[in-house]
């Protein structure tokens, strides 16, 4: 009787610590990062689909960026928030030479479209226009112009244009310019 009595405490022992680590194991599972896959989804424009599958080739750090990024999780693609009109004057003269490549799938005129590096409020607010206007009645939005009238040590104290450039536009409303040949200017 004693035997017996061992007997089932040690399988009782055995099952409890097979239960016991079972629970273990699954909760520091479900503190693992998930394994993130790109997937398309939703029917997307064939030139949405040439953005992200050049850019996985020619860029994988840009896309990596944007597979891990909400928008990319919410379908939402390169195209949807780079796409611009023709006439902006921010539209990427080299980008249009991607679509003259041969050694590419995209390469083609079939798949060309007016893109934008720069991705401005404006840009957003096809998509988030309540949060364009809180955004355009924010001091972040008009910190050039606010600080420059309250703050007198940089209205008074910072005379030249290297003091600006390195200091406060460095972060706070920097003025994209274009240069001659239609490209961005690396300056601002």
């Amino acid at each position: 009787m004693k035997r017996y009595f061992i007997v089932t405490a040690m399988v009782i022992g055995l099952a409890s610590l097979l239960v016991v680590g079972n629970m273990m194991s699954l909760a520091s599972a479900q503190n693992l990062p998930k394994v993130k896959e790109f997937r398309i989804e939703r029917s997307m424009p064939k030139e949405a689909v040439a953005c992200i599958e050049c850019h996985k080739i020619e860029h994988p750090g840009i896309f990596g960026d944007w597979a891990y990024s909400r928008h990319a999780s919410a379908n939402v693609t390169c195209y949807d928030c780079h796409k611009a009109e023709s006439f902006d004057k921010d539209v990427s003269k080299e980008h249009y030479k991607q679509y003259e490549r041969r050694d590419m799938k995209y390469g083609s005129k079939d798949y060309r479209v007016p893109v934008a590096a720069v991705v401005t409020p404006k840009d957003c607010s096809r998509c988030h226009p309540d949060e364009a206007k809180q955004y355009a009645r924010s001091k972040h939005a008009n910190t050039q112009y606010i600080i420059w009238q309250i703050d007198p040590w940089l209205k008074l104290g910072m005379n030249s244009d290297f003091e600006r450039d390195t200091g406060c536009f460095h972060c706070h409303g920097t003025v994209l310019k274009m240069t001659k040949d239609g490209k961005l200017d690396p300056e601002t």
